[in-house]
């Protein structure tokens, strides 16, 4: 995934979940990027909804770029401070 893509995307997700901490970390990939985003409006969704939500955003604002968009974690940072606090 190019920079100017790469940065399609950031935006695109920023712009749908205000306050939202998108992580994707480093490339493991060279063309494909995963990663994590924890946002408080995730509370009221489940799983599914979730992920239907981001992969609409990415779809939407990349298209048949999205393709290059690997794992998508979605938590709320009540979850992740959870999960990170059992671990």
């Amino acid at each position: 995934m190019d920079e100017v893509t790469y940065k399609r995307l950031i935006e695109a997700l920023e712009s749908r979940m205000p306050g939202a901490v998108v992580d994707f970390g480093p490339k493991v990939f060279p063309n494909r990027v995963s990663g994590l985003i924890q946002w408080d409006g995730f509370a009221e969704m489940n799983v599914t909804e979730r992920q239907d939500f981001v992969w609409g955003t990415i779809r939407g604002a990349l298209g048949p770029e999205s393709a290059d968009v690997s794992t998508i974690v979605t938590l709320t940072p009540q979850e992740l401070a959870d999960f990170n606090e059992a671990v």
